[in-house]
């Protein structure tokens, strides 16, 4: 009678440890998405030999780092609107910048809606510059109206420790979005960075070709808001591994979209759509690699969900990236897509740019003058005009930027900065025709507008 009472109760504490071991198992991961506002590739880990950014480095270094990652649109709102939807801006409506009038069409599906009825504690902090809000169920918010606060990084660390902690046994979704290295470029806020860039140690960018001393001043002020924001990625990362809960988080870091200077945010030129794009995934699934397949943000809300083991019935044009991840690349994208609408409402100049692993197109619908001749009020184009660019390469491709053709062609092995246009070129052709087919066909698959 004792041995089958002690066997009963044997087999009962093993019923319960077994369900207990499966719903440990089964605990959804948590995610902390980050975006740094206005960052191109401007960090170590992608080859600025400029940059100082150790701890966004250390992120590549001990995750996955795509080398070829793209926004679908060079503007915020557009750019952040596909990360949070899986879609085009052309597809979810926000083709402009939120606070002048831009937003989202009301069918429209969200992340973090998503993500909240699936049980999660939504945070914010910093702007999220996608309407409508009410598409946004956040259960925590800092700085989403004043985005300035969070050139504290200090604060932001703090700010994300509470949250993440008294989320308790609840997953969490936290998107951390950092004002830097956003206009206007405030070279040290809280003493951070420690040591300031001087214009000394700048030399001009390469998608640019302007060396004044204006120009570098005002890219050295860029870079040490970089550096800030380095400081605050490695200060934040110290406080989840502080919580207990870093090894079961999913963390992705990217820029909204390319530098504050012409010929990057706003067009379609690779310094406006090519950003830093890591992932760190859960302890059981890390790795540490690259991969050079051509990744899009439209991935980033479908690799949320595959990696949370959640399933939606609407349509996502992005794909998970853990495939390719994996290794798995045969059913992979062979072309990559951008474009670009509006950032105000008087600046609309529709563009669309596909490349594949080699070439790049882009279609500029309008047969009119550039209407962006300076973002963030940078004076490159106006100093590209002064006489002592006369006859030079910087004159050649900001009066491209200015006036350009119908269709330009680079090759980006040759020439990723994207100074020399192909599309007259006669050896040319073959390829032209294949990108300009592509496009046509992506466009009328995805309901783009043709004019």
């Amino acid at each position: 009678m004792r041995t089958s009472c002690t066997q009963f109760c044997l087999f009962f504490l093993l019923i319960i440890f077994s369900f207990q071991l499966n719903g440990q198992q089964k605990k959804k991961p948590n995610i902390l998405l980050i975006t740094a506002d206005d960052l191109g590739l401007q960090v170590g880990a992608y080859g600025d030999t400029i940059a100082r950014t150790p701890n966004i480095d250390k992120l590549a270094r001990e995750g996955v780092r795509f080398t070829n990652g793209y926004v679908t649109q060079a503007s915020c709102s557009s750019s952040r609107s596909s990360i949070l939807t899986g879609l085009y801006p052309h597809q979810n409506g926000q083709l402009g910048l939120s606070h002048m009038g831009f937003s989202m069409y009301d069918s429209i599906l969200t992340l973090p809606q998503i993500l909240h009825q699936q049980g999660y504690k939504t945070g914010i902090i910093g702007k999220l510059h996608v309407e409508p809000v009410d598409k946004f169920p956040f259960d925590f918010e800092y700085a989403k109206n004043n985005s300035s606060l969070t050139r504290n990084v200090r604060a932001v660390a703090n700010k994300a420790a509470n949250f993440i902690k008294e989320t308790e046994e609840s997953p969490f979704f936290l998107m951390v979005n950092y004002l830097d290295p956003h206009f206007k470029f405030i070279p040290q806020v809280e003493g951070l960075p420690k040591n300031p860039y001087n214009a000394n140690e700048i030399e001009p960018f390469p998608f640019q070709l302007i060396d004044t001393e204006a120009q570098k001043r005002r890219i050295a002020n860029f870079y040490s808001c970089i550096a800030r924001l380095d400081d605050g990625i490695g200060m934040l990362m110290e406080e989840l591994v502080a919580t207990g809960k870093a090894e079961n988080t999913l963390i992705i870091f990217v820029g909204d979209h390319g530098a504050p200077f012409n010929r990057g945010k706003t067009s379609c030129y690779e310094a406006g759509v090519k950003i830093p794009y890591i992932i760190q995934l859960l302890k059981e699934m890390s790795t540490s690699k690259e991969v050079d397949a051509l990744v899009s943000t439209v991935d980033i809300m479908p690799t949320i969900l595959e990696v949370a083991n959640i399933e939606v019935e609407h349509t996502i044009e992005g794909k998970s990236l853990l495939p390719i991840i994996d290794g798995d690349e045969d059913e992979w994208r062979t072309h990559l897509y951008s474009e670009f609408f509006y950032h105000g409402p008087k600046t609309y100049y529709p563009r669309y740019a596909v490349r594949n692993n080699r070439y790049k197109l882009i279609y500029n619908v309008k047969d009119t003058i550039n209407p962006i001749l300076s973002i963030d009020s940078d004076n490159s184009y106006k100093f590209s005009q002064e006489g002592r660019f006369d006859g030079t390469l910087a004159r050649q491709i900001f009066n491209r930027f200015a006036n350009p053709p119908k269709f330009e062609l680079y090759d980006l092995y040759e020439d990723p900065n994207e100074l020399y246009n192909l599309s007259d070129d006669e050896e040319k052709v073959k390829i032209l025709s294949e990108l300009k087919s592509n496009l046509q066909q992506w466009m009328i698959k995805t309901n783009a507008s043709q004019s």
